[in-house]
């Protein structure tokens, strides 16, 4: 048997055994509907007076009775059961600091009553809290005191919510450092640690702001998916470098860009992230295989110019490529765009013939679901890797 007809036979045995157990659940939930339907006749009968047998209906009553005995009230209902015995603030203040995806994951937990959808104190909170969505601008001048502008998204389902304008949770979906109150809308001050601090940030965008040592601690690398950081000045170079390793570390990063930052201080040694990058890109591809899911994302990486960061150049490519040539299925994601990492076209002609590259500068993943690609745009020198979805019937 070759390994191909190995995997699909043990992918067609787990399906055969899904299939069973959930027609032993659908037979299960079917004799509880109908037990509580003779039960809910009964109960109209005794109440109206009619003709009832009591000694068999007594009978009947202790078997059922049998066949769903009452648990105690310590007993483990479920594998969620251990989590309920906490106090409500508790949960909710969980669910608000948790991410859209983990939310949702926490709504299928099997909290409650057997047969229920969110009828759990974990499962029914993480459904129903409310989490405001808004893109924040801020003007940055070095201190903690701040003056931003705030557009709050206060719809659900197309239409405006009163449940969200009030809710007291917060998603960032956007933040803007600015140097400059371009426009004159910044009319609301505030303190910057606990601006920050009370929301979930997800992209953070910033050019040409000086001073940002003290300020990017306030903000929370877990929730980030994009960071774009250029032309800004810093004090000295370890709070960039730390900040970004920690970003780094995150899964969910798709949108990585750090450009021409400087230091006024001296830097003895320009920081790698190379490591930290090519770990990123590979645990996330092992995630998404492991829950058999392919990325819709389009991620982009560009690092150059820093004073404190080396660029990201062709020993990193060529260490991705040699990963991504020996992988399974290339990246899940859905393109990863490395941008100017090639510093003359003589740097991509010999990378082209080391991997044997076609006339069209694309090499096909072996299996033909993923491509590597060199594209010259706007005069720069990308490597893109990109995923062919149609493609994947199965």
């Amino acid at each position: 048997m070759s390994e191909a007809e190995e995997t699909l036979s043990e992918v067609n045995r787990v399906l055969r055994r899904l299939i069973d157990e959930e027609n032993w659940h659908d037979i299960r939930l079917m004799r509880l509907r109908t037990d509580y339907d003779n039960v809910k006749r009964l109960s109209y009968l005794l109440r109206f007076g009619d003709f009832v047998d009591h000694e068999r209906t007594r009978a009947k009553m202790k078997a059922m009775l049998a066949r769903y005995p009452v648990r105690e009230k310590g007993e483990s209902r479920s594998q969620g059961a251990a989590m309920a015995w906490v106090p409500f603030a508790f949960i909710e203040s969980v669910c608000a600091t948790l991410g859209s995806s983990s939310r949702r994951q926490l709504t299928y937990m099997e909290d409650g009553a057997p047969m229920c959808d969110y009828d759990g104190p974990w499962s029914k909170t993480a459904h129903d809290i409310k989490i405001r969505s808004c893109n924040l601008r801020v003007l940055f001048e070095g201190k903690d005191e701040v003056r931003y502008s705030q557009e709050d998204f206060f719809y659900e389902n197309g239409k405006i919510s009163e449940e969200l304008r009030k809710s007291k949770n917060m998603e960032c979906l956007g933040l803007e450092l600015m140097g400059h109150d371009i426009d004159g809308k910044m009319d609301k001050k505030g303190d910057l640690p606990t601006l920050l601090r009370t929301v979930q940030i997800a992209k953070l965008k910033t050019t040409k702001v000086n001073y940002l040592d003290t300020c990017l601690i306030y903000i929370s690398p877990c929730y980030l998916k994009s960071v774009e950081i250029s032309h800004c000045k810093f004090k000295s170079a370890s709070p960039l470098s730390c900040w970004l390793k920690k970003v780094l570390s995150t899964k969910c990063l798709n949108t990585f860009i750090v450009l021409d930052n400087s230091v006024e201080e001296p830097v003895q040694a320009k920081d790698n992230l190379e490591d930290e990058l090519f770990n990123l890109l590979a645990r996330r591809d092992d995630f998404d295989h492991q829950e058999f899911f392919r990325s819709d994302q389009y991620s982009v990486f560009h690092i150059k110019g820093n004073d404190s960061i080396d660029d990201l150049r062709v020993p990193f490519l060529k260490k991705y490529m040699d990963y991504w040539i020996a992988s399974i299925e290339g990246s899940f994601r859905r393109r990863i765009t490395f941008t100017d990492c090639f510093s003359c076209e003589q740097e991509v002609e010999t990378f082209k013939q080391l991997y044997k590259f076609g006339s069209n500068s694309e090499l096909r993943h072996v299996t033909n679901r993923a491509k590597a690609r060199i594209s010259t745009w706007n005069a720069s020198l990308d490597l893109i890797f990109e995923r062919d979805f149609c493609e994947e019937s199965d």
